[in-house]
């Protein structure tokens, strides 16, 4: 896994993935900017001290991680809602035309039995 975290930014990317997540409910330390997580080890910044080297993830990480997944799942169901009604409101115009289409024959065959009719009386 990829990840970054910018507490500036409030964002967080996983797998280039991005979603902003509001950290300030995390107990990121106050010192903090960004920390970089590439497969195996990785850095966290600080404003007012070296870089720091890591080779696992802070603990502090994992409700992030979490809440990442999260709105990125609650994010692919609003998109899949959207996509279906999409497909509903084209194929609901679609189906609209054709009843449109159906009444307009019934009107000409209905109109054509009156002549017919009227035709034959004569």
């Amino acid at each position: 896994m990829e990840l970054t975290i910018v507490q500036p930014d409030n964002l967080t990317i996983i797998d280039k993935t991005p979603q902003r997540v509001d950290l300030s409910g995390f107990g990121l330390p106050t010192n903090f900017w960004p920390l970089q997580w590439r497969v195996t080890d990785g850095e966290v910044e600080y404003t007012d001290q070296p870089n720091e080297h890591i080779t696992t993830l802070p603990g502090w990480t994992l409700p992030i991680i979490e809440e990442h997944q999260r709105l990125t799942e609650e994010q692919a169901i609003c998109q899949e809602k959207q996509a279906r009604e999409a497909v509903f409101l084209v194929n609901g115009s679609a189906r609209q035309e054709r009843i449109q289409q159906q009444k307009i024959t019934r009107i000409k065959q209905e109109q054509q039995r009156i002549n017919n009719f009227v035709m034959e009386q004569m």
